[in-house]
């Protein structure tokens, strides 16, 4: 009888935690694996959010990205470009490839003079064919050269003629001649072409 009241004075003194029951205890395995899937989450998602809390502490955000003239532009209607150069017809192909880069990067329209917000006037100021290499054996025989295209350019609103946006922008392409120059240059200028034109909607899309 001691024992008995002895017994039950420690337990009032030091109660034992009761223990769930036995479907709702996690086994070892189950409690290793928990712990692994939570690991390979943090490892995953860890560098993303890093990233994100960078942009946001460092003043970046994500969304608009135009330049602060054009954000309420969504149509633009392309003019001619004008031909300042020696190469007959290079403004018509960089006028189309223009108009094809901005229709592949979605953030303007392609519209009418009558109906778009904003029009793209601009002039094809340089062309100049340069050679960078010649032949080893013949210094006067060239083996490559360069084509460079300049356009200067300007959008203006078109219902009050203000000038919203405007720059100078060049691209330049490598070719080797096969015998015709004429025709080794065309080829080329439609390269250059669309490097210019792609430079160009980068400037009024992403502002660089």
């Amino acid at each position: 009888m001691t024992y008995s009241l002895f017994h039950r004075w420690k337990q009032s003194c030091h109660p034992s935690k009761s223990k769930p029951p036995i479907h709702l205890q996690e086994t070892l395995p189950s409690v290793l694996l928990k712990t692994l899937i939570e690991i390979s989450m943090f490892k995953i998602f860890s560098p993303t959010l890093f990233f994100f809390l960078l942009l946001c502490s460092c003043g970046y955000q994500l969304g608009e990205i135009r330049p602060t003239p054009l954000r309420s532009v969504k149509t633009l209607a392309i003019r001619i470009i004008k031909n300042e150069t020696y190469i007959p017809r290079a403004n018509s192909i960089l006028t189309d490839s223009i108009i094809s880069a901005i229709q592949a990067d979605g953030t303007f329209s392609v519209s009418s003079p009558e109906k778009a917000d904003a029009i793209l006037h601009g002039v094809l100021v340089r062309s100049e064919r340069a050679p960078i290499r010649s032949a080893v054996s013949n210094y006067l025989q060239t083996t490559e050269y360069e084509l460079t295209l300049e356009l200067r350019y300007e959008i203006r609103d078109r219902l009050s003629n203000n000038l919203l946006h405007s720059g100078t922008i060049q691209a330049s392409s490598n070719f080797f001649p096969t015998g015709d120059l004429t025709t080794d240059e065309r080829q080329a200028l439609a390269i250059t072409s669309q490097k210019l034109a792609s430079k160009f909607v980068r400037s009024i899309s992403e502002g660089y």
